[in-house]
């Protein structure tokens, strides 16, 4: 009974103490004083040093993109019935607007890590001039008495390859044997719309209100050509094939990975409100060796540091 009265008077004398002793201390001293039982009972623990590097201001940016994808497009054409000759025109440099989200996330320093998305749609036109081989046994008789070919036109290029069926009718068939020379001369108009997901990293130098940056990353791309519309003519040295009907092919969706390089500069309007420019190529592999693989894009942004 005695050792317990003795435990009790002792335990009340150590609260005494430590209460005035706490009443007499300043804040901090306190707050030391409860940091440095902290990290006495937990040396190895980081959590608390992430949790304050994640809270400081400018870390993270959200902004706007606006840009032009250059993209050099060769398209060659074929007929599926007739033997393929030579190609004379079909090249041209297309120009789509885009628009889109940028994010970006500091990893190390002047290390970023960035993500996004844009969305294009362009309206394009390619002049097509080709010649092929004639193969006379596929012609037959129309209602009208002409003579009549059906014909399956292939156009291959970097984000199409549709089949386009054309009904023609011969004048002076007659005159039209094995192996003559047909020249195709076309128009092709088409929309073409563009979902592209850039995935890299930014390295930014400088800490004045303009600085510089290089990037580079991949890129996701979803591209779909629509409203493939064709007018022309197809003739020989004598004869003319009159296109009555072309059956136009539906919208098709080709996807891709691009890699991508690129630098540009950065002005702080304020300290966390930024505007941006840049310029990248792209490179598409591929083992398609009909179209050109090297592409660019020139963007113009606006960001807001978080």
């Amino acid at each position: 009974m005695k050792s317990i009265i003795k435990l009790f008077t002792l335990t009340i004398f150590s609260l005494f103490q430590v209460f005035n002793n706490s009443v007499d201390a300043s804040p901090n001293s306190a707050f030391n004083t409860l940091k440095d039982t902290i990290t006495a009972q937990q040396p190895n623990d980081f959590s608390i040093g992430i949790q304050i590097e994640t809270a400081k201001k400018g870390r993270f940016e959200v902004g706007l993109d606006l840009g032009i994808l250059r993209t050099s497009t060769e398209f060659l054409m074929r007929y599926k019935e007739f033997s393929r000759g030579v190609q004379i025109s079909g090249f041209k440099y297309h120009h789509s607007p885009s628009m889109g989200l940028k994010f970006t996330h500091i990893l190390h320093k002047n290390w970023w890590l960035r993500a996004g998305f844009r969305y294009g749609y362009s309206k394009w036109s390619d002049d097509i001039l080709f010649q092929s081989s004639y193969n006379k046994s596929g012609e037959y008789i129309l209602p009208n008495g002409d003579i009549g070919y059906d014909l399956t036109l292939i156009a291959s290029g970097q984000f199409a390859e549709v089949e386009s069926h054309v009904n023609v009718s011969i004048t002076n068939a007659s005159s039209l044997d094995d192996g003559d020379l047909i020249v195709s001369d076309f128009l092709l108009e088409h929309t073409f719309s563009w979902f592209q997901v850039p995935i890299g990293v930014e390295y930014r130098m400088g800490k004045k209100r303009f600085n510089y940056m290089v990037e580079g990353g991949i890129s996701l791309n979803q591209a779909a050509i629509n409203n493939f519309n064709i007018e022309g003519l197809i003739e020989g040295s004598n004869a003319r094939l009159l296109i009555n009907k072309i059956e136009y092919p539906p919208s098709n969706i080709n996807r891709f990975v691009e890699f991508y390089l690129g630098a540009g500069v950065r002005y702080n309007l304020k300290s966390n409100l930024i505007v941006h420019a840049n310029c990248n190529l792209r490179f598409l592999p591929s083992t398609r060796a009909y179209y050109f693989e090297l592409s660019s894009g020139l963007h113009f942004g606006v960001g807001y540091l978080f």
